[in-house]
């Protein structure tokens, strides 16, 4: 359990405000995946912190607009911006616009060899999570996912094969 003192809380998320200008991609990933994180453990009854948040919400999400094709989002970056996405999706914190998850699509399609197994089911899980179709993304995951098969554990071969049957993406080669 995490208490959080709003005060303590309302600094935090004003000076993320402030700085999320000069974030990196990376930065602007924990960021992102550190507010998802804190809110989604925080209980659902108390969820009126998510009202506070929106502006931070909003903040990360135009520096993440500014860096996804800038390629300053690495593999692991991607995978924790997914995972947050996906969260604040499903837990009702926020909406990410289809616009923007294309834009991470297309950049993680390009890095997709870079990814660690998990980071791979990682994606997967994301997309699906957030309803959002992304072909070239799935293919490119299904390539490298064979290229690699002794490389995924029981775990991430489990979770992209859930993936794909729910997207209802075929991948012959891979399953």
């Amino acid at each position: 359990f995490w208490i959080v003192h709003k005060a303590t809380l309302q600094t935090l998320v004003d000076q993320t405000i402030h700085s999320a200008n000069e974030f990196d991609g990376r930065s602007t990933a924990t960021a992102t995946h550190s507010m998802v994180k804190l809110l989604h453990l925080t209980n659902p009854k108390q969820r009126n912190l998510v009202g506070e948040c929106q502006a931070l919400w909003n903040a990360l999400l135009m520096t993440t607009r500014r860096h996804v094709n800038s390629g300053s989002f690495d593999a692991h970056s991607l995978s924790n911006l997914a995972w947050a996405c996906a969260k604040a999706t499903a837990d009702g914190i926020a909406k990410v616009d289809g616009r923007l998850l294309d834009d991470l699509a297309e950049r993680a399609e390009l890095c997709a060899g870079d990814f660690s197994p998990q980071g791979l089911s990682n994606i997967a899980w994301g997309f699906v999570t957030m309803n959002h179709k992304a072909p070239s993304l799935f293919d490119a995951i299904a390539k490298i996912s064979q290229e690699r098969i002794t490389e995924l554990g029981p775990q991430a071969l489990s979770n992209t094969s859930w993936a794909f049957e729910t997207m209802s993406h075929e991948a012959p080669s891979l399953f």
